[in-house]
């Protein structure tokens, strides 16, 4: 009798254990949801928002603490930060942070930080750091620092270090140093050294140290040396034979 009720229990087991793999199974795959716009988006700390998805998008976000919406075409304003992320197409005004996953273009500024995740074309205005992931366009200016992660076309400011990974066309001014990392076509100034990696064509002026490499045709002003190669000149290190300060053409 024993036995027969341990079968019949573990018969009863199987039995309920492939039932609910078969309603498991037979669940639809959830979908997320549609990505929605609205006109106004309200955040006080996400997710206590009007918006419950990422993906959404609004022409006028507003926020209190923290934000994060998928993207904004207008005016995205913050009291405290505003994280998009896909792009801003607009004006995106913080008083901590205001970032942008992917692209902005029009204006960002910020009390502490800006930031575009791959492109920025415009200006972007921040107390501490402007950043910009892959290319900028236009001017990005921070007491800290500027960043443009691989190109710059237009103008850095900032209050110790001026950054393209690449290329720079155009300003790089800076209280300490700025560096293109291959190479520059316009100007660079900064207190302590301006570096372009592989060439320069414009002016370095700096309080210590000027370097650029081996295809340079540029002024260098320091106060105490310029490093240049000049291919097919006699001289190296951005010197004449005659001693005269570095110039080189």
């Amino acid at each position: 009798m024993k036995k027969a009720g341990r079968g019949f229990l573990a018969a009863l087991l199987v039995l309920i254990s492939s039932a609910a793999l078969a309603g498991q199974e037979e669940q639809p795959e959830r979908r997320p949801p549609e990505p929605l716009h609205r006109f106004l988006n309200l955040s006080f700390y996400y997710p206590a928002s009007t918006n419950k998805s990422l993906s959404d998008s609004a022409d006028i976000q507003l926020t209190l603490l923290y934000g994060r919406l998928g993207s904004v075409s207008g005016l995205d304003l913050a009291l405290g930060v505003s994280r998009l992320e896909d792009s801003l197409r607009g004006i995106q005004l913080a008083g901590l942070a205001g970032t942008a996953g992917k692209s902005m273009k029009g204006l960002q500024a910020a009390g502490l930080l800006c930031a575009a995740g791959e492109r920025g074309q415009g200006i972007q205005l921040a107390g501490l750091a402007s950043v910009s992931g892959e290319e900028f366009a236009g001017l990005q200016a921070a007491g800290l620092f500027s960043v443009a992660g691989e190109r710059l076309e237009g103008a850095q400011f900032s209050g110790l270090f001026s950054v393209a990974g690449q290329e720079a066309k155009g300003f790089q001014i800076s209280g300490l140093f700025s560096v293109a990392g291959e190479t520059l076509q316009g100007f660079q100034a900064s207190g302590l050294f301006s570096v372009a990696g592989e060439s320069l064509e414009g002016v370095q002026i700096s309080g210590l140290f000027n370097v650029a490499g081996e295809d340079s045709r540029a002024l260098q002003l320091a106060g105490l040396m310029n490093v240049g190669g000049c291919p097919g000149r006699p001289f190296q290190c951005g010197r004449p034979p005659d001693g005269s300060p570095g110039w080189n053409r």
